[in-house]
C-alpha cells in the first residue's frame, strides 16, 4: 500500500500537467492534490520503515546494523543513479520521457513485493475473524487496534533512551531538505553555479557515500574484534555518535565556507556521517523485543513527520534571510542543520545500554557475565 500510494501521487501531477495545462497555469496549487494519495498507504516513510522492519525480523543482533546498511546503501544507489539517468534522457528526449520511464517501470516494481515472503511468522491460533461480519464492524475493528498499536507506540518513549535517540530521527528531515534542493539552489546562488553543474559536482560526493556504507559493515567487525571489545550495542551507540559529529563538523565548514573550494570539503567530511540514520535506527531497536520492531518503526515515522515542520520551512526562511544579509549570513541554513545535529549529539551521550542486551551480548560473545563497569562505561565493558 505505501509504495502504490507514492506511486500513484507521482503519476497524477504528470497526468494533471498534460491533460489539464490551462488550469495548471492558472491554479498551480491543484498539483498539491496529488499528494492526498499519500493518507491511503502512508507514503516513503512507511514503506521505509517496513522495509526496515523486515530486515530487523530476518537479522540477528549483530546483523542488524549491517543489514539497515545495505538498504540505506541501496536506496543512496538509487539516488545516486536516478537523477544521472533523468539528466541524461531530459538533456537529450526532454522532460517526459524519464516521466514515463517511471510509470512503466512502477507495475513492476510493484509486483515484485508480492513476491516477498513473510518475514515474522505469528502463532498460530484460533483465528477470531469471522468473514459474514459487516464491513462497519471491520472498520471498528481495525480502527480500534489501530489506536491501541498508537497507544503502545507512545508507551516506548517511557524508557528515556528511545527518546534520547529519536531526536536524531526528529532532525532527520531538515537535513534531507537541507541536501537535497537548499544544497542546489546554495551553490547555484552563492558561488554562481548552474545546476547541471551542480549535480555533476556532487556525484563524486555520492560515490563516496556508496564506499562508506559498504565499509561500514568491516568497521563494526573491527570494533566487536578482542582488541577493541566493543558490544553490539556499543559498536552502534559508536558509530552513530561519530556520524552525527562528522556531520556537525562538515555543516560548520559549510557556513563558514567563502569558497566553493572550502564548502566542498565541507561536504566531502559530512559524507562521513551519512550512515547515521541506519545506525541510530540500529542502537534504538536494541530496547525492544522483536515482535515489537515494526511498532517501534511506526513511531521513528511519526517523528520523523513531526520533524518535517522544522525541515524544509525553517530551512527557506534562513535561505531567503541568506540572501539579503549576505556575508556570513550566508550560512545559515547549515548552521541551522549543526545546530540541529549538536542537539541530537548531546541527546546521544546521554544514551545508557539495556541491561538485558548488554549481558546476551556478552554471553555470546564472550561467555562472562555483565558487571556494573559495562554499564558505567556503556560502550567498553571489561
Amino acid at each position: 500500500m505505501a509504495y502504490g500510494s507514492v506511486a500513484a501521487s507521482f503519476s497524477f501531477a504528470p497526468f494533471l500537467l498534460h491533460g489539464m495545462k490551462k488550469q495548471m497555469r492558472e491554479n498551480p496549487y491543484l498539483l498539491m492534490t496529488g499528494s492526498l494519495f499519500i493518507l491511503f498507504g502512508g507514503g516513503v516513510p512507511v514503506l521505509l520503515n517496513t522495509l526496515y522492519a523486515m530486515a530487523a525480523d530476518v537479522s540477528t543482533e549483530k546483523e542488524k546494523a549491517s543489514s539497515f546498511l545495505y538498504l540505506t546503501f541501496g536506496a543512496t544507489a538509487g539516488g545516486l543513479i536516478g537523477p544521472l539517468l533523468a539528466g541524461l534522457l531530459m538533456e537529450k528526449y526532454g522532460p517526459w520521457v524519464p516521466i514515463y520511464t517511471v510509470i512503466f517501470i512502477t507495475p513492476f516494481m510493484l509486483c515484485v513485493f508480492f513476491f516477498i515472503p513473510e518475514t515474522l511468522v505469528q502463532g498460530t491460533g484460533k483465528s477470531k475473524h469471522t468473514y459474514d461480519r459487516p464491513l462497519l464492524e471491520d472498520f471498528k475493528e481495525h480502527l480500534g487496534n489501530g489506536i491501541r498499536d498508537l497507544r503502545r507506540s507512545l508507551d516506548m518513549t517511557r524508557n528515556i533512551n528511545i527518546p534520547l535517540v529519536l531526536l536524531t530521527f526528529f532532525f532527520q528531515s531538515a537535513r534531507f531538505a537541507a541536501y537535497s534542493s537548499t544544497l542546489a539552489q546554495y551553490i547555484s546562488k552563492h558561488f554562481g553555479w548552474k545546476l547541471a553543474e551542480t549535480s555533476l559536482l556532487l556525484s563524486p560526493l555520492g560515490v563516496l557515500n556508496l564506499a562508506l556504507l559498504a565499509a561500514l559493515p568491516k568497521v563494526s567487525q573491527v570494533l566487536m574484534s578482542p582488541r577493541f571489545r566493543f558490544t553490539i550495542f556499543g559498536k552502534d551507540l559508536f558509530l552513530a555518535r561519530v556520524s552525527t559529529a562528522l556531520i556537525i563538523a562538515g555543516a560548520l565548514l559549510e557556513g563558514f565556507s567563502h569558497n566553493v573550494v572550502l564548502f566542498l570539503f565541507g561536504l566531502f567530511i559530512g559524507t562521513f556521517g551519512a550512515a547515521d540514520s541506519p545506525l541510530a535506527r540500529a542502537t534504538v531497536t536494541h530496547y525492544v523485543e522483536p515482535e515489537f520492531t515494526s511498532r517501534l518503526y511506526a513511531l521513528i515515522g511519526m517523528v520523523e513527520v513531526l520533524g518535517s515542520f522544522i525541515g524544509g520551512p525553517v530551512l527557506a526562511f534562513f535561505f531567503d534571510q541568506g540572501l539579503r544579509r549576505k556575508g556570513i549570513w550566508m550560512g545559515l541554513p547549515w548552521f541551522y542543520i549543526a545546530f540541529l545535529c549538536s542537539i541530537a549529539l548531546t541527546a546521544l551521550m546521554f544514551v545508557k545500554p539495556p541491561t538485558k542486551s548488554v549481558r546476551d551480548e556478552r554471553g555470546r560473545v564472550g561467555g562472562e557475565r555483565v558487571n556494573r563497569a559495562a554499564a558505567e562505561s556503556h560502550l567498553h565493558p571489561e
